[in-house]
């Protein structure tokens, strides 16, 4: 299931599911992920990140000002699908 988000299935997925808001925090994931391209510079790992909230645009854009839009893919699944698939998705993520 991964793969339909990812350029290429050898990449290192790294990803979160939940609600986009203040109290979950996922500004510090788009920074880990700035540092991790920055301390370790490699292309080979991908963040995704499951959910919807009132701060989608200011993450997408943060990942862009970070320079890290291309490791970063921010989507959102129905309730209904989450549910059926919400095993096989953590099994698809490394981290």
């Amino acid at each position: 299931m991964r793969f339909q988000f990812l350029p290429d299935e050898n990449i290192f997925c790294f990803g979160m599911i939940g609600r986009l808001t203040d109290v979950k925090n996922n500004h510090l994931l788009l920074e880990a992920a700035s540092k991790l391209k920055r301390w370790i510079d490699i292309e080979g790992f991908h963040f995704l990140i499951i959910g919807d909230g009132e701060l989608r645009l200011d993450l997408e854009k943060k990942a862009l000002s970070l320079g890290i839009g291309d490791h970063i893919t921010l989507t959102n699944f129905s309730k209904e699908r989450l549910i059926n698939d919400i095993r096989s998705l953590y099994r698809e993520l490394q981290a």
